[in-house]
């Protein structure tokens, strides 16, 4: 199922275009937009953050249960290859809307993990 995601500026082109290609609603907010800024584009479009950007990762400033969900890849060196697999796998567990919204998630390498209320949870997947 189709999700609306925006591609952080931080994200390679290829990967927002490899998201496309599987049928998202992908935008971008322009080059050197401010976090706050990006984080009320968001909830006021209902769309899941996909960003490198550990900011997006403070859940004080932004909380994932008032957003449409957060993927926020640490993957470093930020090689395209991985960087794909790595939301793709997300998106696999979670391939509904519904199901991302008011999540966090830290998309690594080889799985991922997910924030749920107070606690960080392990995901093996």
């Amino acid at each position: 199922m189709p999700l609306k995601l925006l591609c952080d500026e931080n994200i390679a082109g290829a990967v927002a275009k490899f998201l496309e290609g599987e049928g998202h609603d992908v935008t971008r907010p322009a080059p050197r937009t401010p976090d706050e800024a990006i984080g009320k584009m968001v909830s006021r479009e209902k769309r899941v953050i996909v960003t490198h950007d550990s900011d997006f990762s403070n859940i004080l400033k932004f909380n994932p249960r008032k957003l449409s969900g957060i993927i926020r890849i640490k993957i470093d060196p930020s090689l395209n290859h991985v960087v794909i697999a790595s939301p793709r796998r997300v998106l696999i567990a979670y391939p509904t809307a519904r199901r991302l919204r008011g999540r966090l998630i830290i998309a690594l390498p080889n799985s991922f993990r997910e924030w749920e209320g107070d606690v960080l949870l392990a995901n093996d997947a």
